[in-house]
């Protein structure tokens, strides 16, 4: 056990521990998963050093056995925004299991099954990992005293984690989706630039009002590596802007027509190599969009300076379903290719409450949530 861990289980050679920070073995883990929903879409994420750097609180639980990690979990801090309110939340992300021992588990269940027969050991231990990470609340900063949300993104089709979060109490709150926007020869606007460390504090405030009646907003994500856009309208006023961050995925699996037009024509032709190269997918994530009353139609020119900016032809927004963002999503015209060629997957929020009274969770449920691009990718 590495310095900064802590131990909570043993048993049978099974240990529990929670790392206030991610160990060598876990990063080689989290390197080599394979996110997404067998069948479907699955990918790996390629930025995973990058993005841990920059989360400042992040707790990892991990299942090991004679030392060597089995499966981790990692539930980011973050002191969210519902309006003026401030709430202790915790984003559940990269849940990863090593491959060959859950092989060699849904096996040895497989021939357990067969046989009719129950393994004592087998049941205590899944039992007392279950009832840890049933009171995970126990180990984490705040959530034991404070109003606290534990929350996860899990689309809709990949049943064995919804199945997994119904047992730990998380239930559907919300629906988010994402919009595909691309453009293969992305070109630059006078009126859209970067801003200044000076105009930081007005553009916050610009978001922060936008989002305004929206649950769980974040601003730790926020000027990531200085990459936020603002338009400037005639009298060189602020009134639209967005972040975009450059993301890398290898591809696993793409399932259908989509997966056969990726593998045998996006290789073959130069200006869509761009967007997909037969191993990796390259794209931008879109965040903390805002745009004033009237300048909805800037938002197209942000995304595509955006692009320009980075040197990509795809970007991708996430949101809410039923937010006023989706609803200005699906008014834009002309998305791109991109967008015509692939559907979008919707996820579930997953959500837990912990010391919140039923009036104060009924929010949850009322009002759309916030989605960050930096937590999904």
């Amino acid at each position: 056990m590495e310095e900064g861990e802590d131990k909570f289980l043993q048993y049978y050679g099974l240990e529990v521990d929670i790392s206030h920070r991610p160990t060598d073995d876990i990063l080689r883990l989290l390197e080599n998963y394979v996110l997404g929903t067998e069948g479907a879409l699955r990918y790996r994420q390629m930025d995973i050093r990058e993005r841990l750097s920059a989360i400042r609180e992040i707790w990892f639980m991990s299942l090991r056995k004679s030392g060597r990690v089995l499966g981790t979990v990692g539930f980011v801090r973050r002191n969210a925004h519902n309006g003026n309110q401030s709430v202790n939340s915790y984003y559940i992300r990269y849940f990863s299991i090593r491959l060959s021992w859950a092989r060699k588990r849904r096996q040895a269940s497989a021939v357990k099954k067969s046989l009719k027969k129950k393994s004592t050991r087998g049941n205590v231990i899944k039992e007392q990992v279950a009832e840890f990470m049933g009171h995970i609340e126990h180990y984490l900063k705040g959530v034991d005293q404070e109003a606290s949300v534990l929350y996860a993104y899990i689309e809709k089709e990949n049943i064995p984690s919804m199945q997994m979060s119904g047992r730990m109490g998380y239930e559907t709150v919300r629906q988010i989706s994402h919009t595909y926007f691309s453009r293969f020869f992305p070109k630059s606007y006078p009126r859209i630039t970067g801003i200044r460390d000076d105009e930081k504090p007005l553009v916050l405030e610009k978001i922060r009002n936008f989002y305004r009646d929206y649950t769980l907003f974040q601003e730790e994500p926020l000027f990531y590596r200085d990459r936020y856009l603002v338009y400037r309208n005639e009298k060189e006023n602020i009134v639209a802007g967005v972040q975009f961050l450059p993301v890398n995925w290898e591809m696993i699996e793409i399932r259908g027509v989509t997966g056969w037009v990726f593998r045998k024509i996006f290789p073959l032709l130069p200006f869509l190599r761009r967007l997909y190269d037969g191993l990796r997918f390259r794209f931008a994530g879109f965040e903390g969009l805002f745009y004033e009353e009237g300048y909805e139609k800037v938002v197209p020119q942000l995304f595509e300076v955006a692009l320009h900016r980075c040197g990509l032809s795809l970007g991708m927004i996430w949101y809410d379903t039923r937010s006023p963002l989706a609803a200005m999503m699906r008014c834009i015209p002309h998305k791109g290719f991109f967008s015509w060629l692939v559907k979008p997957v919707p996820a579930e929020v997953r959500m837990r409450f912990l010391n919140m009274s039923s009036g104060d969770s009924r929010l949850y449920y009322e009002k759309p949530v916030y989605i960050s691009t930096f937590d999904l990718t």
